[in-house]
Order: structure tokens, then C-alpha cells, then sequence
């Protein structure tokens, strides 16, 4: 769902950008750059947040995770990026 929010965000962008000039141009530019880096990290952080990563799919598997508190923190940063550039 994060990767389908993205793509859907940067090509209605890229749409934009088509009949966009001047500093607008920028601003779109900046906006497809913006949210690709934050949801592009989340996608990331997701996946990677638990080692082996089969812990983050049975609780019960011997390993190491990051703080929730982190993982929802940079979350919800994300998802005030993807409000914002709405």
C-alpha cells in the first residue's frame, strides 16, 4: 500500500508537470523527490526493522527489533509529508 500511494502520487506529478512552468515547475519537482525519499525509507524501514527479518512475520522467532517508538515515529512523520504535499 505504501509503494501503490507513491506511484500513484508521482505520476499524477508528472501529469503536473506537463502543463506546469516556471517555479511551479520546481515546487512539483520538489514534491516528487519529497515523497519518494519519505514513503521510499518507510517501505524500507518496514522490511528491515527486525533481525532475521522473519520476526517481523512470527513474533515468536529468536531475534531483534527496533524500538516500536521509532518505527511509528518516522511513520507518522511520513505519513505528515504525504498530507502535506497532498
Amino acid at each position: 500500500s505504501i509503494l501503490a500511494a507513491t506511484i500513484s502520487k508521482t505520476s499524477f506529478a508528472l501529469t503536473l508537470l506537463r502543463i506546469s512552468s516556471g517555479w511551479v515547475k520546481w515546487v512539483v519537482w520538489f514534491a516528487i523527490v519529497t515523497i519518494n525519499v519519505a514513503m521510499g525509507l518507510s517501505l524500507i524501514f518496514n522490511w528491515t526493522q527486525c533481525t532475521p527479518v522473519e520476526k517481523n512475520f512470527i513474533p515468536s522467532t529468536p531475534g531483534t527489533c527496533w524500538p516500536r517508538e521509532t518505527l511509528i515515529g518516522y511513520n507518522t512523520f511520513a505519513l505528515g509529508m504525504n498530507v502535506v504535499l497532498d
